[in-house]
């Protein structure tokens, strides 16, 4: 699984629209990608699988987001329902620490 690339395809659909919450999930992640990258040697077993279910959730999200993007134009009908918004809270605490 090439995160790096994935962020790279949802960060080309950024260039395209105005997008606030897509941007800061794509900020996040990278920045949790650089913070990990040098430690991925020296981590745990338990901590690289929690970081992969971590990653997964996330680029799950944000292509979930993408989707509803592409669907109708705008961020804002996604976030509108509940589960989502919660959703995108607790991984941007989780991925900014």
């Amino acid at each position: 699984l090439d995160v790096f690339k994935i962020v790279r395809s949802l960060n080309g659909l950024l260039s395209l629209l105005a997008l606030n919450q897509l941007g800061e999930i794509l900020s996040a992640m990278e920045g949790y990608l650089t913070t990990i990258q040098p430690q991925l040697q020296s981590r745990s077993k338990e901590q690289l699988v929690g970081d992969t279910e971590l990653l997964s959730k996330t680029i799950e999200l944000a292509w979930s987001l993408r989707e509803s993007i592409l669907e109708n134009g705008t961020e804002e009908i996604f976030f509108t329902e509940e589960m989502n918004q919660q959703q995108y809270l607790q991984m941007m605490q989780v991925l900014r620490g």
